[in-house]
């Protein structure tokens, strides 16, 4: 199946890589160990992509204010471009730790029914101590109903602890899955215009101005949206173009 894969500005293209299969290094992990042959092994990774992060930031904690900071001497993103990635409402926060959302400006898509769902990068957590401190906030969306940012977000549980996140660094690992149990999954990029633009606007849109119970939004976009936005429905190939006579 061709996943659709969208940065959402698109004068922001060149700060994004592709999301990347990563079970060519978890077979590199097992290497030349017997778990590398097993197929509930292959089965789960190879529909496992890992997304990366495209700047240097760290966070500290402001203790007097009760409110997450961004330590701009360290971070190289834009002190006024900031606000645009950096989600951070105290109405947000648990009752005991602060709620991060970082926007990885990107989203989803497919022609069919599949899920995306969003997990710690488990097979990358010992490179960067953070994971010791923070709680990833998990999610499962269906990529065909339904358009939206997909966020970095996370709990801070130890606010002593210094949280830095290097560019380049994965950040979360999503999983599709489909109705077919064995499907394999492809991720192309689609530009942010035509189909694609108008179902976003649509569901991002309208999940803004409803608060609660939003789930009939989902059924809406699913009969608004064409049944192609991912592919056209010609070859890829190119073949649909050839004349045979």
């Amino acid at each position: 199946m061709d996943i659709g894969w969208t940065i959402i500005d698109p004068s922001l293209d060149i700060l994004f890589e592709k999301p990347e299969c990563v079970l060519k290094n978890v077979i590199n992990e097992y290497d030349g160990k017997e778990i590398q042959n097993c197929i509930g092994i292959q089965d789960l990774w190879h529909n496992v992509f890992a997304i990366k992060f495209p700047f240097d930031v760290r966070f500290k904690f402001d203790e007097k204010e009760s409110l997450v900071m961004v330590d701009d001497s360290f971070s190289n993103i834009s002190q006024d471009k900031i606000k645009f990635f950096f989600i951070n409402n105290k109405d947000h926060y648990t009752k005991s730790n602060p709620t991060i959302q970082l926007s990885l400006v990107q989203f989803f898509s497919s022609d069919s029914q599949c899920t995306a769902t969003i997990i710690p990068p488990i097979f990358e957590l010992e490179k960067n101590p953070m994971w010791q401190y923070i709680r990833l906030i998990s999610g499962k969306m269906n990529i065909y109903d339904w358009h939206r940012d997909v966020n970095f977000a996370f709990e801070w549980l130890d606010k002593t602890k210094e949280i830095t996140i290097k560019k380049g660094e994965t950040v979360a690992y999503v999983i599709f899955n489909s109705e077919k149990l064995d499907e394999k999954f492809n991720i192309i990029k689609l530009d942010m215009d035509g189909e694609i633009k108008k179902s976003y606007t649509r569901c991002v849109f309208s999940r803004k101005i409803i608060k609660r119970g939003t789930r009939y939004l989902l059924l809406r976009n699913r009969k608004q949206r064409p049944k192609r936005i991912v592919t056209d429905g010609k070859c890829p190939y190119g073949f649909d173009k050839l004349k045979f006579w």
